[in-house]
Parts: C-alpha cells; sequence; structure tokens
C-alpha cells in the first residue's frame, strides 16, 4: 500500500492481514460488504480500556477506503473510460464529507480539529462512522461495476 510510513497504530504486519483480507474480498465476487466489514472488525477489534485500539481501527478502516477508492476508480476506468473520474466515484458511491459526519454524530470535538482525512485521528468515534459508510458504499460499488 501506498500508505505505509505514514502511519502510527498500524504496523506492517497488520496491513499486510489488511492487505489479504481486501484481496480476498476483490477476488471472491460472493462476499458481500457485511461480510468484509465483518472481518476488518474481527481483525481490528476495539478494547474499552485501551484507547489505542479506537485509532487503530481509524488508521485499518482508512486504509481499506483508500484502496477500495482506488480500486473502484480503476474498475470505472477500465469500463468507462476517461468519463470516469474520481469526483464520479464519490457521486456514485455517495460519499459524503467528513464535517457531514461531525455534525450529524452531534460530535463535541470542534470542527477546526476536524477539516481534513488526516484530522480522522483527533474525531476517532465520528471517523469510524463515516470510514464505515465509505467503506460499504464503495464495496457495493465495486461488485456493481465487476458485474457490469
Amino acid at each position: 500500500m501506498a500508505v505505509r510510513g505514514k502511519l502510527y497504530y498500524v504496523m506492517d504486519d497488520l496491513q499486510d492481514k489488511i492487505d489479504q483480507i481486501i484481496s480476498e474480498f476483490e477476488r471472491d465476487a460472493t462476499l458481500t460488504p457485511e461480510q468484509l466489514m465483518e472481518a476488518l472488525k474481527k481483525l481490528l477489534p476495539i478494547e474499552k480500556a485501551d484507547f489505542a485500539t479506537a485509532k487503530r481501527r481509524v488508521e485499518g478502516m482508512y486504509l481499506v477506503a483508500e484502496r477500495l477508492f482506488n480500486t473502484v476508480y480503476d474498475l470505472g476506468r477500465f469500463r468507462y473510460g476517461d468519463e470516469w473520474t474520481r469526483g464520479r466515484v464519490t457521486r456514485e458511491a455517495e460519499l459524503r464529507p467528513f464535517h457531514h459526519f461531525h455534525w450529524t454524530t452531534g460530535s463535541r470535538e470542534p470542527q477546526r480539529n476536524v477539516l481534513t482525512r488526516d484530522d480522522f485521528l483527533n474525531d476517532p468515534a465520528t471517523a469510524l462512522i463515516k470510514l464505515e459508510s465509505d467503506i460499504s458504499s464503495l464495496a457495493q460499488l465495486m461488485r456493481h461495476l465487476q458485474s457490469v
């Protein structure tokens, strides 16, 4: 993955396991987005007594969302050519910006602390809701593009 080296909570061995889960999902068309999410949550558990586990899940889910986005983009480019853009992926998957989830979840984190994806670790609870939504939407779009 291109993100290696920029992470604080997901080490290389865990990134390899995440890569394996995503690769299996990409290859096996019988796996559903719900099964993907279940496997990820099992691999990235959150322990109440250890706040670092929540941040580990945020980084892990971020990796998954990035890889799925790139896979969907590549599949769309193969199917539709130059008319398939990153903006179209965002529209087709109905991805929402982080600030949308900040307001809808009632986050108490100040808005200036959660302006970009780099700020996900400042508000892990909201980030997890956004990332789960993104992963589910991108996985469904990927299945659609694979079946076309």
